[in-house]
């Protein structure tokens, strides 16, 4: 253990309802020499208990026989609460009965009635060191969890931009592309039907601020994921030739006119929520409904197609 976190100073807790000895205990054992810090004492179980709930103690040094509740008692209802305060019994009975309920109620260590201060020193310093460890294992795994957390988020984005990038590809006629992103989504999960939608977004002057298209394209991202999340549908886009292309999967099997219904539940919810926020208007067109990505370049045709046409939304 380092030197810093031999010197920790630790919370203490005294209750015990013979005044004399709580007092001996507060005058006479050199708390401040061993790096303690006395925070309460009571001789009253149930005042005790609340007050170490409330103050959260390193350690507490608890009678096992006190008015309004024991001491095990309050050792049972802290362990229930994870806490991490050590409960150290002081009783004047040597039994094992006492010890065996201790240890299944989380007691650190018992001491026995009178108590020297070589027995206190002694408990205070294992007391800190499982303290110290207890702290040093908690932080590392938070780390871990932060650390694992970032690497899953990455991953994760790594995912999509390759799938951005096989949609691409494999609108553009790659078969292979085309191929590995069929595998990538039945290995996610599967699909059961797709449809390619346009979403031709109004166009920002490139001038007005640096960078604007990733912004831009970044802000209709987010528009899409939190729409398609209220449908329980499953989206891949890509930016194309200054508009939006998104692959709407379906995970459900549907007859094809209810692929058409949840697609253009979709492109309303879009333009609803493009509306309401005030943005410029939108024109969505949709492809028919496909089951294999060998077909993408022929459904990204159809709402090329249905775009170019100037299909409206209730009349496609």
């Amino acid at each position: 253990m380092r030197e810093n976190e031999e010197d920790m100073e630790i919370t203490v807790y005294l209750a015990d309802d013979n005044q004399i000895f709580r007092q001996a205990m507060i005058d006479t054992v050199p708390w401040k020499e061993m790096s303690c810090r006395l925070v309460g004492e009571s001789g009253n179980g149930k005042t005790a208990y609340e007050e170490i709930d409330a103050l959260e103690p390193d350690v507490a040094f608890l009678d096992i026989r006190m008015p309004g509740m024991s001491g095990l008692e309050i050792a049972g209802k802290l362990n229930e609460k994870n806490r991490a305060c050590k409960v150290i019994i002081v009783t004047g009975y040597n039994d094992f009965t006492y010890a065996r309920e201790g240890i299944r109620k989380g007691v650190f260590d018992f001491l026995l009635k009178p108590v020297d201060f070589d027995a206190i020193r002694n408990v205070v310093k294992r007391a800190r060191e499982a303290l110290v460890l207890e702290r040093k294992e908690k932080n590392e795994l938070e780390t871990f969890r932060k650390t694992t957390g970032q690497y899953e988020e990455a991953l994760r984005d790594m995912g999509m931009e390759l799938r951005r990038k096989l949609l691409g590809d494999g609108i553009n006629g790659s078969a292979e592309a085309a191929e590995r992103l069929e595998n990538l989504l039945r290995i996610g999960g599967g699909y059961s039907g797709y449809e390619i939608m346009i979403i031709q977004l109004p166009v920002l002057k490139k001038e007005q601020e640096e960078n604007w298209i990733d912004r831009y394209i970044a802000s209709w991202r987010s528009q899409l994921t939190n729409v398609q999340k209220g449908l329980g549908l499953q989206t891949v886009d890509a930016w194309m030739d200054e508009a939006m292309v998104v692959l709407v999967l379906f995970r459900e099997v549907m007859i094809t006119r209810e692929y058409n219904i949840m697609a253009i539940r979709l492109a309303r919810a879009l333009v609803e929520k493009n509306v309401a926020e005030g943005h410029a208007e939108i024109c969505i067109s949709i492809s028919n409904a496909y089951q294999g990505m060998n077909k993408l370049p022929v459904a990204y045709k159809e709402a090329v197609f249905a775009y170019n046409s100037r299909f409206f939304l209730e009349n496609r």
